[in-house]
């Protein structure tokens, strides 16, 4: 069993930071956690929001994680050198936001990521609206190549489809020695300063099944902190109705983690 040592909490800011001492590495091939689709549909059929810790060796073509069950219906972020994209179509209804400038996206550095769908009405006329942020800051002037309606937007069918991480089917995987640390997702759009809180001032990871500042918990609808180091289980530390991951195909612990 792995024992985890516990640290002395310490202050940033006025945010503690806590014990999350494990991340997981990709080998750029077959690697990937799948996480059952028990209520991941239901969350991205309204507002959400993803977050996470991401370390990449270089901008190369790459799918950090997502959700593909048809051609569509479908959830992703990628990054293709200076394009990082984040694609949602539902109901064969494209939304697509695109950064090509103010996205300096860090390589062999820990980033924190958070990404946004605001769903702002439920009628044909109402587009959602899609944004990023990294470490902690929004992302400015973004090419939106098209707009998803919020009918449709309502309309997302996951099926039996496995939320992945490291891998996402006909649009790319992560590369080689891709590291991926404290994912969440929420079930509304989080605030720009609770996303800042998140990040925390780049001092590592914060515990989000609890409060501080101008984060709330209350949203968090899946969180996997990534902490195990061992076994092939990756938790969901929410407790009103967990659903658990699993690593696949040798993804691997690392103890390489933002500090």
């Amino acid at each position: 069993m792995n024992s985890i040592i516990k640290r002395r909490r310490r202050f940033t800011g006025g945010v503690p930071t806590y014990s999350n001492l494990y991340s997981v590495q990709f080998d750029g091939t077959d690697d990937a956690i799948h996480i059952p689709n028990t209520n991941i549909e239901s969350v991205i059929r309204g507002s959400f929001t993803f977050t996470a810790w991401l370390n990449i060796p270089s901008n190369s073509n790459q799918v950090w994680f997502g959700l593909y069950n048809n051609s569509q219906d479908y959830v992703y972020i990628s990054l293709s050198g200076s394009n990082f994209d984040f694609v949602f179509e539902s109901n064969n209804d494209n939304g697509q936001t695109r950064y090509t400038s103010g996205a300096s996206i860090p390589t062999n550095a820990w980033f924190h990521l958070a990404a946004t769908a605001e769903k702002t009405g439920t009628g044909s006329g109402d587009a959602t609206e899609l944004r990023m942020f990294i470490n902690g800051a929004a992302l400015s002037s973004p090419n939106d190549l098209s707009e998803l309606t919020g009918d449709n937007h309502g309309a997302f069918d996951a099926g039996s489809t496995n939320f992945k991480i490291g891998y996402v089917e006909s649009w790319g995987k992560m590369i080689s020695d891709s590291q991926i640390h404290d994912l969440s997702i929420h079930n509304n759009v989080l605030s720009a300063a609770a996303i800042a809180v998140l990040y925390n001032g780049g001092h590592g990871s914060i515990d989000q099944t609890l409060d501080s500042g101008s984060y709330s918990s209350s949203t968090l609808a899946a969180y996997y902190k990534l902490n195990e180091g061992t076994g092939t289980t990756a938790n969901d530390s929410t407790t009103a109705s967990p659903v658990n991951g699993s690593l696949v195909s040798g993804a691997s612990w690392s103890s390489a983690v933002p500090s």
